[in-house]
């Protein structure tokens, strides 16, 4: 026996598959851009840290290997949470990858929310200096 859903709650799983399928899309123009630029890309991994987005390695003769954690948010408004996790993500990441050859990269299509700049700057310079946000 088929269960029989409202056409409301037909409506909100429909969205969500659209939501996840525009996340995807934009992942992966992400990855295609820095893959363009050299790096190798792992992208929708599963981790002890949670779910990581896109991580890219480059070596180098005179850097040796680089890595980048790279989230990617494409919704209207990104919220202060969204970039907080990030940077708790990135923050273990780094301890990881050695903090000298790793950076993170907070891509994304929509309003930040304003908070998330005062945010920023009440981190400790070397995390800032490590972390980039990239509007698409």
């Amino acid at each position: 026996m088929r269960k029989v859903i409202s056409a409301r709650k037909h409506e909100k799983i429909v969205a969500g598959h659209r939501r996840f399928e525009k996340g995807i899309l934009f992942e992966n123009e992400v990855a295609d851009h820095y893959s363009s630029m050299g790096y190798k890309i792992k992208s929708r991994r599963r981790t002890r840290l949670g779910e990581i987005d896109i991580v890219a390695t480059k070596s180098s003769i005179w850097r040796g290997s680089h890595a980048l954690l790279i989230e990617c948010k494409h919704k209207e408004r990104i919220s202060l949470s969204d970039f907080v996790r990030f940077v708790g993500k990135f923050l273990k990441f780094s301890r990881r990858a050695g903090e000298d050859q790793s950076g993170g990269v907070f891509a994304y299509r929509g309003e930040l929310d304003p908070n998330i700049k005062t945010y920023y700057k009440t981190l400790d310079e070397s995390v800032r200096n490590a972390i980039f946000l990239e509007r698409w």
